[in-house]
Protein backbone atom coordinates (compact mmCIF):
# COMPACT_ATOMS: atom_id res chain seq x y z
CA UNK A 1 0.00 0.00 0.00
CA UNK A 2 1.03 3.41 -0.16
CA UNK A 3 2.48 4.66 2.64
CA UNK A 4 0.63 6.50 5.25
CA UNK A 5 1.93 9.49 7.72
CA UNK A 6 2.86 7.52 11.22
CA UNK A 7 -0.12 7.19 13.85
CA UNK A 8 -2.83 7.81 10.87
CA UNK A 9 -4.98 5.05 10.25
CA UNK A 10 -5.82 4.68 6.36
CA UNK A 11 -9.13 4.48 5.12
CA UNK A 12 -9.60 3.16 1.64
CA UNK A 13 -10.33 6.99 -0.58
CA UNK A 14 -14.53 7.24 -1.71
CA UNK A 15 -15.66 9.74 -3.76
CA UNK A 16 -18.15 12.41 -1.71
CA UNK A 17 -18.74 13.95 -4.77
CA UNK A 18 -18.30 13.16 -8.72
CA UNK A 19 -19.16 15.72 -11.50
CA UNK A 20 -19.09 14.80 -15.35
CA UNK A 21 -19.00 17.70 -17.85
CA UNK A 22 -21.24 16.59 -19.89
CA UNK A 23 -20.92 17.86 -23.82
CA UNK A 24 -22.89 18.31 -27.04
CA UNK A 25 -23.89 14.41 -29.37
CA UNK A 26 -24.45 11.17 -27.83
CA UNK A 27 -22.93 10.37 -24.64
CA UNK A 28 -21.95 6.39 -23.68
CA UNK A 29 -23.83 4.53 -21.51
CA UNK A 30 -21.35 2.36 -19.89
CA UNK A 31 -18.71 4.69 -18.59
CA UNK A 32 -21.71 6.68 -17.66
CA UNK A 33 -22.60 3.86 -15.25
CA UNK A 34 -19.34 2.66 -14.40
CA UNK A 35 -18.93 6.34 -13.17
CA UNK A 36 -22.18 6.25 -11.25
CA UNK A 37 -20.76 2.75 -9.43
CA UNK A 38 -18.11 4.82 -8.50
CA UNK A 39 -20.48 7.16 -6.94
CA UNK A 40 -22.77 4.68 -5.45
CA UNK A 41 -19.73 3.35 -3.60
CA UNK A 42 -18.54 6.29 -1.69
CA UNK A 43 -21.96 7.43 -0.87
CA UNK A 44 -21.88 10.27 -3.63
CA UNK A 45 -24.18 12.64 -5.24
CA UNK A 46 -23.35 12.38 -9.27
CA UNK A 47 -23.85 15.47 -10.87
CA UNK A 48 -23.56 16.32 -14.26
CA UNK A 49 -22.49 19.88 -15.69
CA UNK A 50 -23.61 21.26 -19.39
CA UNK A 51 -21.87 24.44 -19.96
CA UNK A 52 -23.05 26.85 -22.32
CA UNK A 53 -20.05 28.51 -23.61
CA UNK A 54 -20.40 32.60 -24.07
CA UNK A 55 -17.79 32.60 -26.45
CA UNK A 56 -19.66 30.88 -29.06
CA UNK A 57 -23.10 32.43 -28.47
CA UNK A 58 -20.87 35.68 -29.06
CA UNK A 59 -20.19 34.01 -32.19
CA UNK A 60 -23.20 32.97 -33.39
CA UNK A 61 -24.71 36.34 -32.54
CA UNK A 62 -22.51 38.37 -35.16
CA UNK A 63 -23.81 39.23 -38.46
CA UNK A 64 -21.07 37.83 -40.39
CA UNK A 65 -20.85 34.04 -38.77
CA UNK A 66 -21.38 31.42 -40.68
CA UNK A 67 -20.82 27.72 -40.42
CA UNK A 68 -19.35 25.19 -43.91
CA UNK A 69 -20.22 21.69 -43.75
CA UNK A 70 -17.27 20.08 -44.16
CA UNK A 71 -18.63 17.32 -46.43
CA UNK A 72 -20.15 19.72 -49.06
CA UNK A 73 -18.29 23.07 -48.31
CA UNK A 74 -21.78 24.63 -48.46
CA UNK A 75 -21.83 28.16 -46.34
CA UNK A 76 -24.53 28.78 -44.50
CA UNK A 77 -24.94 31.82 -41.67
CA UNK A 78 -25.21 30.85 -38.18
CA UNK A 79 -28.65 32.11 -36.12
CA UNK A 80 -28.16 32.46 -32.77
CA UNK A 81 -31.64 31.22 -31.99
CA UNK A 82 -30.84 28.01 -33.92
CA UNK A 83 -27.94 27.59 -31.82
CA UNK A 84 -29.28 28.33 -28.24
CA UNK A 85 -31.96 25.61 -29.69
CA UNK A 86 -29.27 23.52 -30.04
CA UNK A 87 -27.71 23.67 -27.07
CA UNK A 88 -31.32 23.32 -25.57
CA UNK A 89 -31.79 20.20 -27.04
CA UNK A 90 -28.33 18.42 -26.72
CA UNK A 91 -28.67 19.60 -22.68
CA UNK A 92 -32.22 17.92 -22.52
CA UNK A 93 -30.24 14.84 -24.10
CA UNK A 94 -27.39 14.83 -21.59
CA UNK A 95 -29.54 14.79 -18.94
CA UNK A 96 -31.52 11.65 -20.08
CA UNK A 97 -28.70 9.80 -20.58
CA UNK A 98 -27.26 11.41 -16.66
CA UNK A 99 -30.24 9.98 -15.04
CA UNK A 100 -30.61 6.76 -16.88
CA UNK A 101 -27.15 5.52 -15.07
CA UNK A 102 -27.81 7.07 -11.67
CA UNK A 103 -31.07 5.45 -11.82
CA UNK A 104 -29.78 2.16 -12.85
CA UNK A 105 -27.03 2.53 -9.93
CA UNK A 106 -29.47 3.63 -7.25
CA UNK A 107 -27.21 6.97 -6.75
CA UNK A 108 -28.46 10.69 -5.96
CA UNK A 109 -28.13 12.82 -9.23
CA UNK A 110 -28.34 15.76 -10.30
CA UNK A 111 -28.04 18.23 -13.59
CA UNK A 112 -27.20 21.62 -13.85
CA UNK A 113 -26.58 23.96 -17.26
CA UNK A 114 -24.52 26.97 -16.92
CA UNK A 115 -23.71 29.73 -18.98
CA UNK A 116 -20.77 31.35 -18.47
CA UNK A 117 -16.57 31.06 -19.89
CA UNK A 118 -16.16 27.77 -20.30
CA UNK A 119 -13.05 27.72 -18.67
CA UNK A 120 -13.82 29.18 -15.57
CA UNK A 121 -17.10 27.44 -15.16
CA UNK A 122 -15.03 24.32 -15.42
CA UNK A 123 -12.20 24.93 -13.16
CA UNK A 124 -15.20 25.91 -10.45
CA UNK A 125 -17.11 22.88 -11.21
CA UNK A 126 -13.39 20.90 -10.72
CA UNK A 127 -12.42 22.56 -7.88
CA UNK A 128 -15.94 21.68 -5.72
CA UNK A 129 -16.08 17.86 -7.17
CA UNK A 130 -13.80 14.79 -5.85
CA UNK A 131 -13.81 13.13 -8.80
CA UNK A 132 -13.94 15.35 -12.32
CA UNK A 133 -14.49 14.18 -15.48
CA UNK A 134 -13.39 16.21 -18.56
CA UNK A 135 -14.69 14.08 -22.07
CA UNK A 136 -12.93 13.38 -24.74
CA UNK A 137 -12.09 16.63 -26.56
CA UNK A 138 -14.31 17.26 -30.07
CA UNK A 139 -13.55 20.61 -30.49
CA UNK A 140 -11.43 23.61 -29.45
CA UNK A 141 -13.72 25.05 -27.00
CA UNK A 142 -16.01 22.05 -26.57
CA UNK A 143 -15.51 19.09 -24.04
CA UNK A 144 -17.10 16.90 -26.56
CA UNK A 145 -19.23 14.08 -26.41
CA UNK A 146 -18.69 12.09 -22.74
CA UNK A 147 -16.59 9.84 -23.56
CA UNK A 148 -15.25 8.67 -26.83
CA UNK A 149 -14.77 4.86 -24.88
CA UNK A 150 -14.27 2.15 -27.36
CA UNK A 151 -15.05 -0.89 -25.62
CA UNK A 152 -11.95 -2.70 -26.83
CA UNK A 153 -10.05 -0.40 -29.60
CA UNK A 154 -8.98 1.59 -26.60
CA UNK A 155 -9.42 -0.90 -23.58
CA UNK A 156 -6.68 0.15 -20.77
CA UNK A 157 -6.86 2.64 -18.60
CA UNK A 158 -3.95 4.83 -17.69
CA UNK A 159 -3.41 6.12 -13.98
CA UNK A 160 -0.71 8.43 -13.06
CA UNK A 161 0.19 7.87 -8.72
CA UNK A 162 2.72 9.51 -6.76
CA UNK A 163 3.16 9.24 -3.01
CA UNK A 164 0.48 12.08 -1.91
CA UNK A 165 -2.47 11.32 -0.44
CA UNK A 166 -4.03 12.40 -3.98
CA UNK A 167 -2.09 10.28 -5.59
CA UNK A 168 -3.31 6.99 -3.78
CA UNK A 169 -7.04 8.02 -4.49
CA UNK A 170 -5.85 8.53 -8.04
CA UNK A 171 -4.50 4.93 -7.98
CA UNK A 172 -7.86 3.71 -5.93
CA UNK A 173 -10.05 5.30 -8.23
CA UNK A 174 -8.55 4.21 -11.19
CA UNK A 175 -9.03 0.66 -9.66
CA UNK A 176 -12.36 0.11 -8.96
CA UNK A 177 -13.33 1.97 -12.35
CA UNK A 178 -11.23 -0.65 -14.48
CA UNK A 179 -12.39 -3.53 -12.20
CA UNK A 180 -16.07 -2.16 -12.64
CA UNK A 181 -15.32 -1.89 -16.47
CA UNK A 182 -12.93 -5.06 -16.89
CA UNK A 183 -9.93 -3.01 -18.34
CA UNK A 184 -6.50 -3.69 -17.25
CA UNK A 185 -4.29 -0.93 -15.77
CA UNK A 186 -0.99 1.08 -17.41
CA UNK A 187 0.11 2.54 -13.84
CA UNK A 188 2.46 5.23 -14.35
CA UNK A 189 4.58 6.03 -11.26
CA UNK A 190 5.45 9.39 -11.12
CA UNK A 191 8.82 9.63 -9.05
CA UNK A 192 12.25 11.46 -7.98
CA UNK A 193 14.13 8.49 -9.22
CA UNK A 194 14.85 4.74 -10.28
CA UNK A 195 14.75 3.79 -6.40
CA UNK A 196 11.61 5.79 -5.45
CA UNK A 197 9.83 4.01 -8.41
CA UNK A 198 10.75 0.82 -7.64
CA UNK A 199 9.70 1.39 -4.03
CA UNK A 200 6.39 2.69 -5.14
CA UNK A 201 5.55 0.23 -7.52
CA UNK A 202 6.09 -2.38 -5.06
CA UNK A 203 3.40 -0.39 -2.87
CA UNK A 204 1.10 -0.40 -5.60
CA UNK A 205 1.83 -3.77 -6.85
CA UNK A 206 0.05 -4.48 -3.32
CA UNK A 207 -3.02 -2.16 -3.30
CA UNK A 208 -3.56 -3.70 -6.70
CA UNK A 209 -3.96 -6.83 -5.50
CA UNK A 210 -3.82 -9.13 -8.67
CA UNK A 211 -6.08 -6.69 -11.40
CA UNK A 212 -4.17 -6.82 -14.59
CA UNK A 213 -1.17 -4.19 -14.64
CA UNK A 214 1.37 -3.19 -16.30
CA UNK A 215 4.16 -0.54 -14.54
CA UNK A 216 5.84 2.36 -16.14
CA UNK A 217 8.72 5.05 -13.87
CA UNK A 218 8.88 8.50 -15.03
CA UNK A 219 11.02 10.45 -13.18
CA UNK A 220 9.82 14.11 -12.13
CA UNK A 221 7.44 14.53 -15.43
CA UNK A 222 5.82 17.51 -16.82
CA UNK A 223 2.33 17.02 -18.13
CA UNK A 224 3.49 17.22 -21.52
CA UNK A 225 6.04 13.61 -20.71
CA UNK A 226 2.62 12.44 -18.88
CA UNK A 227 0.88 12.94 -22.20
CA UNK A 228 3.56 11.35 -24.35
CA UNK A 229 3.20 8.25 -22.05
CA UNK A 230 0.03 8.05 -22.30
CA UNK A 231 -0.53 8.41 -25.63
CA UNK A 232 1.69 5.40 -26.28
CA UNK A 233 -0.66 3.21 -24.54
CA UNK A 234 -3.85 4.03 -26.46
CA UNK A 235 -5.96 4.81 -23.64
CA UNK A 236 -9.63 4.27 -23.10
CA UNK A 237 -9.23 7.00 -19.96
CA UNK A 238 -6.92 8.92 -18.10
CA UNK A 239 -6.85 9.24 -14.45
CA UNK A 240 -4.92 11.54 -12.84
CA UNK A 241 -4.35 13.42 -9.29
CA UNK A 242 -4.77 17.02 -9.92
CA UNK A 243 -2.60 17.78 -6.50
CA UNK A 244 -0.49 19.84 -8.89
CA UNK A 245 -1.07 23.10 -10.60
CA UNK A 246 0.57 21.66 -13.72
CA UNK A 247 -2.80 19.54 -13.29
CA UNK A 248 -5.41 21.43 -13.10
CA UNK A 249 -8.38 21.59 -15.58
CA UNK A 250 -6.89 24.79 -17.45
CA UNK A 251 -3.56 22.54 -17.66
CA UNK A 252 -5.45 19.39 -18.59
CA UNK A 253 -7.64 20.86 -21.71
CA UNK A 254 -4.61 22.57 -22.51
CA UNK A 255 -3.07 19.15 -23.82
CA UNK A 256 -6.31 17.30 -24.23
CA UNK A 257 -6.51 17.33 -27.86
CA UNK A 258 -3.57 15.17 -28.23
CA UNK A 259 -5.05 12.73 -26.06
CA UNK A 260 -8.66 12.50 -27.69
CA UNK A 261 -10.27 10.74 -24.69
CA UNK A 262 -11.75 11.24 -21.32
CA UNK A 263 -9.16 12.67 -18.51
CA UNK A 264 -10.64 12.18 -14.79
CA UNK A 265 -9.33 14.20 -12.18
CA UNK A 266 -9.07 13.02 -8.60
CA UNK A 267 -8.99 15.74 -6.26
Amino acid sequence: MIEQPTGVPRRPARPRRVTIALGPSTHDGQSLRALARLAREGAAELTGLFVEDDDLLRIASLPFAVEVCRATSVRRRVELAEVERQLRTQAAAAERALALAAEEAGVAWSFRVARGAMEAMLAAAAEDADLFLLAAMRGASWPGPLPAMPSRARHQLVVVTDRTPAGRRALEAALRLARAEGRPLVVLLDVAGAAAGARLREQVAHTVQGHPARYRVLERPSLEAIVSAAREENPAVVVLPSGKPTRSVKAVRGIKPELDCPVLLVR
